[in-house]
C-alpha cells in the first residue's frame, strides 16, 4: 500500500495543483481551475487513476475542499486525508497565533528548509505573492502577505473603466507607449522591484543572506530577474510529500 502511487492536490484559490507521487517521485502532473475542479480526474490517464490508493489535500479554500471531497470519492473511490487539519504538518510555527499559519505557507516552508538547510525564504507567486520565511532552526517565523501579480491586473481591470485587461509578461522598455503597455510595466516591474526591495529587508532582519526559493505559476515571469537560488513549481507538493512521510 505504501508504495502504491497516491494523489497530492495543492488546492489554492484559482487553481488546484495536482500531482501523483510513485517512490517519492512525481510520475503525472495535473492543473485545473477551482471553477472546473469536477474535472480534475480527466487530467490524469484511465490507467494510472485506477491505480492511485490515496489522496492528500492542502487548501486554504475551505469550501473547494467540500467539492473536491466529492469528487475523488465519486472518481477514484478515495476519501481524501485533509493536511493540516489531519495531518499536522511536521514544522515549528513561531508567529503571534500558530492558527493562522496558512498550510500552503507551512508546506513551503517545510520544503525549501528540507532543500537548504539553513535560513530560507519561500516566495510563492500565486493568487496572493507571500513570502514564507524559515529560520536557521527550520522555524516557520512569518513573512509577507500582498495582492497576486493576476489580481493586481484584475482589480485595475475591474475597478477602472477605461482600463483593458492585460496578461503581465517582460516588457523591453519601462515606459509605455500605449494603455496596455502601460499597465504591463507597471505592474511587472513594480512587482520586481518590490520584490528585490522586501528580499532585502527581509535578509536584514535575518542577519543573515537566506537561500531563497521561488514557487508558483507566475514565479517563471521573474526568476531570471530575481536574484534568488532556485525556482520550483512543485514545492507545495513536495511538502505534502515531506509531511505524510512524517
Amino acid at each position: 500500500m505504501a508504495n502504491k502511487p497516491f494523489l497530492a492536490i495543492d488546492l489554492g484559490n484559482t487553481n488546484a495543483d495536482a500531482a501523483v507521487f510513485s517512490n517519492d517521485t512525481i510520475i503525472e502532473r495535473g492543473k485545473i481551475p477551482v471553477t472546473n475542479i469536477g474535472d480534475l480526474p480527466k487530467a490524469f490517464p484511465s490507467a494510472l487513476r485506477k491505480s492511485i490508493s490515496r489522496a492528500y489535500v492542502a487548501s486554504v479554500n475551505p469550501p473547494a475542499v467540500k467539492r473536491l471531497s466529492a469528487v475523488l470519492i465519486k472518481s477514484f473511490g478515495i476519501k481524501p486525508v485533509i493536511i493540516g487539519r489531519e495531518i499536522k504538518v511536521p514544522i515549528e510555527v513561531k508567529i503571534d497565533n500558530p492558527a493562522q499559519a496558512g498550510v500552503d505557507r507551512l508546506l513551503n516552508g517545510l520544503a525549501g528548509f528540507a532543500r537548504s538547510g539553513r535560513a530560507t525564504v519561500v516566495i510563492d507567486f500565486g493568487t496572493a505573492l507571500t513570502f514564507d520565511v524559515i529560520n536557521k532552526k527550520g522555524a516557520f517565523i512569518g513573512g509577507i502577505i500582498l495582492p497576486g501579480v493576476s489580481m493586481s491586473a484584475r482589480t485595475l481591470y475591474d475597478k477602472c473603466a477605461l482600463l483593458p485587461m492585460t496578461v503581465t509578461r517582460p516588457v523591453k522598455s519601462v515606459i509605455g507607449k500605449n494603455t496596455a503597455h502601460a499597465i504591463n510595466s507597471g505592474i511587472y516591474e513594480g512587482y520586481l522591484g518590490m520584490i528585490r526591495h522586501l528580499i532585502a529587508k527581509i535578509t536584514d532582519e535575518l542577519g543573515v543572506a537566506p537561500y531563497v526559493i521561488a514557487t508558483g505559476g507566475e514565479g517563471g515571469l521573474y526568476v531570471d530577474r530575481l536574484d534568488i537560488d532556485e525556482y520550483d513549481p512543485d514545492l507545495t507538493l513536495k511538502g505534502i510529500l515531506l509531511t505524510i512521510k512524517g
